[in-house]
């Protein structure tokens, strides 16, 4: 087996925190500062109280979104000696997986509005899944080869498909 860690990108990490930050703050000034003097007004109408529902609800979103992306897509990924130790890229907490745990990995695109990022899902006998996307490891491209070449399977490209509201459907989930 050869030994290959995987490169973390911290300034994605940190414009994530960034985000989940100012939409923090855009919330609660929205709640304590914007409300209650919208309220207090008298010229309050029905476009501006929608509007300021839109907004709490979208910042809302934005919240939960970013909250999500930054305590779940933290891994750092080393293969050494047959095992994977699969690493908290912030708290450090580390755990160990065989490499007979793994049932292999696959290979996807999502599209974005800016640019379709690949993606490397591995697949643990478990049921449980590392999903490693494009932009978080800056030696993403070797990542594929180095796999398997420590033994896990290529199980195929799958499709992205998303299910609402925000997960997505996995081609070797059930197999």
């Amino acid at each position: 087996m050869k030994v290959f860690k995987l490169k973390y990108n911290y300034l994605i990490f940190g414009l994530r925190l960034l985000s989940f930050i100012f939409f923090l703050t855009l919330f609660f000034g929205l709640i304590f500062i914007v409300a209650p003097k919208t309220l207090q007004s008298n010229n309050l109408n029905f476009k501006i109280f929608i509007g300021l529902l839109a907004g709490l609800f979208l910042a809302a979103f934005f919240i939960y979104r970013f909250a999500k992306l930054l305590l779940t897509q933290r891994n750092i990924l080393t293969f050494v000696d047959g095992q994977l130790k699969r690493s908290d890229a912030i708290i450090k907490k580390e755990s160990i997986i065989n490499v007979e745990d793994i049932k292999g990995f696959s290979l996807t695109r999502y599209p974005t509005r800016v640019w379709n990022f690949k993606e490397i899902i591995i697949y643990l006998n478990s049921g449980e899944k590392i999903e490693l996307p494009q932009f978080l490891y800056w030696n993403f491209s070797d990542i594929k080869k180095k796999l398997e070449s420590n033994g896990l399977v290529f199980l195929g490209g799958e499709p992205f498909r998303w299910r609402f509201p925000d997960r997505r459907y996995y081609k070797f989930e059930g197999e």
